[in-house]
């Protein structure tokens, strides 16, 4: 044993703010595909632990959708600043697990933040419209959440697509669950 093996990562999902094994127990093995040398392990989620993530969604989206754009737009911004102080970390994770260069790894690291922030601008945009019905009506609409949105992350670049596939249905008013790529 190497190394590295003595220090192999095991990773957690995270449901409900927690971080959590799968329900099943079982396990993926995470390799570097540059050197088939296994990286750690990632929970085998299950049909069960979607569930159990689109619960705990559903339990947040009230509050989640209740929050004005603008604080809504606050929390996203944060959140673009912690993926900008952590670049670090996120390298040196990305760089061994997609096999990608560290220079276009920190790219995809700076356009997650750049694409939250620039969903999070938008906030002013979250509105409806009103319509003339008549000489004497009107008719409006409201944008509303749709409540619980799942997107699936490719293998390739997992942080700058993770941002695109969060930004828009955050700033909406929508819970997200995310599958990442094995």
């Amino acid at each position: 044993m190497n190394v590295h093996q003595s220090n192999l990562m095991r990773g957690l999902m995270l449901i409900g703010g927690e971080l959590v094994p799968s329900e099943s127990g079982e396990w993926l093995e995470s390799v570097n595909p540059a050197t088939e040398e296994t990286l750690g392990h990632v929970p085998q989620g299950t049909a069960a632990d979607v569930n159990r993530a689109v619960a705990a969604a559903e339990a947040a989206h009230p509050a989640w959708a209740a929050l004005e754009p603008k604080e809504r737009a606050k929390l996203v911004k944060k959140l673009a600043q912690k993926l900008r102080d952590k670049t670090d970390d996120i390298l040196r994770v990305e760089v061994v697990d997609t096999g990608n260069t560290i220079t276009k790894m920190r790219a995809d690291v700076a356009s997650a933040g750049d694409t939250l922030d620039f969903y999070a601008g938008f906030h002013t945009e979250i509105k409806g419209e009103v319509i003339p019905a008549s000489s004497k009506n009107l008719h409006f609409t409201i944008r509303e959440p749709y409540g619980v949105v799942g997107r699936i992350i490719p293998f390739n670049h997992p942080i700058k697509f993770a941002a695109n596939a969060l930004a828009a249905p955050l700033m909406a008013g929508n819970c997200v669950v995310l599958k990442p790529p094995e």
